[in-house]
């Protein structure tokens, strides 16, 4: 079971059924590591605005995995792959907010390189 302040560890390959379950949370990074999510594992995170995904190759996810999170929540995904993960099931339906392609240098997951990003990527650099 996660809790709000949760960071998934890059060597998760399964984020289990209900781990996050009606948990408050604004933000959560899916590392590129994940192969599957089964059902109701993020659902009712209704204060969720930002789900970052790094998976390059989506998959669908179980039922309601995503079930009732917040109303304007993003999805920011790995540039080039929108198109893939409408098709395995990640739709504006669920991602209410819109879902954006991020570059490898988008290090807030907005959708855009900007001098924000750059502090960010020279922080975790130099080991701020």
């Amino acid at each position: 079971m996660g809790c709000s302040t949760s960071k998934i560890p890059s060597i998760v390959k399964t984020i289990g059924e209900g781990a996050f379950y009606n948990l408050k949370m604004e933000e959560i990074e899916i590392p590129s590591s994940v192969e599957s999510i089964e059902k109701w594992a993020f659902m009712y995170c209704q204060q969720l605005k930002s789900v970052i995904s790094k998976v390059v190759t989506p998959f669908e996810f179980g039922e309601d995995a995503f079930g009732n999170i917040g109303s304007n929540c993003v999805l920011t995904v790995p540039e080039g792959t929108k198109d893939a993960y409408i098709a395995a099931g990640w739709t504006e339906d669920i991602f209410k907010g819109g879902i954006v392609e991020a570059s490898e240098y988008d290090a807030n997951g907005d959708g855009r390189t900007t001098i924000v990003d750059v502090t960010r990527l020279v922080d975790k650099i130099i080991g701020k």
